[in-house]
Parts: structure tokens; C-alpha cells; sequence
């Protein structure tokens, strides 16, 4: 699949991405970053939201990406479950293609980072809550 060079964006650190610059995919892209996920977990999530079933060399191709970039996406993905992976031998020698697709739904998805986020929230507040009150006692002011 050949896109015209006015169709590809590119993301802050340079990355041209195969999504075009107001397109949902790249929207996606810049929110899973604004939340921490790393740049080549959010493209390759992104990528396999939008395609059925993939090669990790097809998610090479189609975002832009290395192989070492696609292999650590992949590791992460499946840690958490988020994909699955199936193996097809090629006709010959070689080692087998493998097939990525989709194992949990956005929604679940987004469920996941929501509850980790409400978890550092809380954590944040109770530091804070905590840095009141001992700023208070050093500086006096009760």
C-alpha cells in the first residue's frame, strides 16, 4: 500500500506515521501519548484497531515503524493481554509469520488505563494532602 507523501503526518519526535494528520487514528495516537503510553505501543494499538489481522512486518510497513519498535509493542501488548498472536509456517525454510490481532476492545482498553490513572490520582493527592501538612509543621502555620 503506497500513500502520497501529503497523507502521511508526522508525530513529535519525527516518526511519520501512516495516518493522516486530522485523521481519528492520529487523534487516537496523540491521546494514548498525553497519557503515557510510549509511541511505538500507541502507533502499533492504533494500527491493529484499524487492520483485521497483521504481520508484524505488515505493522512495520503500513506505521512506519522498526522491527525492534514493533517486537517491544508486541511484548507489551501481550503482557497485558491486549492481543494475541498466531504463528504460520512459510512454505520452505524461515522461520513462521506471525499473525497479530486485537484481543481486547477499546473499551476494555481504555477501563485498563482508567483505573491505573484513578490509582496514581490517588496517590498523587494523598502525597499532596501529606506535603500540605508537613510544609505547615516545618513552617509554623498550623
Amino acid at each position: 500500500m503506497q500513500n502520497d507523501i501529503d497523507s502521511l503526518s508526522v508525530d513529535q519526535y519525527g516518526a511519520i506515521l501512516n495516518f493522516p494528520e486530522n485523521s481519528n487514528e492520529k487523534k487516537l495516537v496523540d491521546l494514548l501519548l498525553g497519557i503515557g503510553i510510549k509511541r511505538n505501543v500507541a502507533t502499533t494499538l492504533t494500527f491493529l484497531l484499524k487492520n483485521k489481522e497483521v504481520t508484524s512486518r505488515g505493522i512495520e510497513r503500513g506505521a512506519n515503524l522498526r522491527q525492534p519498535e514493533v517486537s517491544s509493542a508486541m511484548r507489551e501488548l501481550k503482557l497485558r493481554n491486549w492481543v494475541s498472536e498466531r504463528e504460520v509456517k512459510k512454505v520452505g525454510r524461515g522461520r513462521p509469520l506471525k499473525y497479530y490481532k486485537m484481543r481486547a476492545s477499546m473499551d476494555d482498553i481504555v477501563k485498563y488505563l482508567t483505573g491505573v490513572h484513578d490509582k496514581e490520582t490517588e496517590r498523587l493527592m494523598r502525597n499532596i494532602q501529606k506535603l500540605k501538612k508537613l510544609s505547615r509543621d516545618i513552617s509554623g502555620n498550623k
